[in-house]
């Protein structure tokens, strides 16, 4: 049997779970290092920003290795992990259109992108993790 995924084997599964791992980490490196550049670039920035920018790739770069770093250590927190991941990648989509509004240039297009595919990413990420661990299909509470 395949754990209820009709026409999945478990090969594709990996593969799957692999590729969003991928993903994850392509797009946090991205984002941190466009969030690093903006930090130290001698871009026309008012001074907090940068602190700000500065903060932001740190908080992707630590939450990114408390998600995937081989050490055993961390299994207990990694969902604790990639809800900071998330909180600082909507926090900076949110904090972007509130200080800059809906002005785009390249480098801030491509980062958006990545910042949403990164969400989507963790999202899609905490559910196949959940679904690896047997934990519950409803929220607790919700079940009857």
């Amino acid at each position: 049997m395949n754990g209820g995924r009709s026409g999945m084997s478990r090969g594709s599964v990996v593969i799957r779970g692999a590729a969003l791992k991928i993903t994850v980490i392509l797009a946090t490196l991205f984002t941190a290092g466009v969030h690093l550049y903006l930090a130290a670039s001698s871009r026309p920035i008012r001074p907090p920003l940068r602190s700000l920018f500065l903060l932001a790739a740190l908080g992707y770069l630590g939450a990114l290795t408390a998600l995937y770093a081989p050490i055993a250590a961390l299994d207990a927190v990694r969902w604790l992990a990639r809800l900071v991941l998330l909180g600082v990648t909507v926090s900076s989509i949110a904090a972007y259109f509130v200080l800059v509004g809906s002005h785009f240039d390249a480098l801030s297009l491509a980062d958006k992108l990545a910042e949403a595919v990164l969400a989507v990413s963790l999202v899609l990420d905490g559910v196949a993790a959940r679904d690896a661990e047997g934990g519950p299909r409803t929220p607790v509470g919700l079940s009857g």
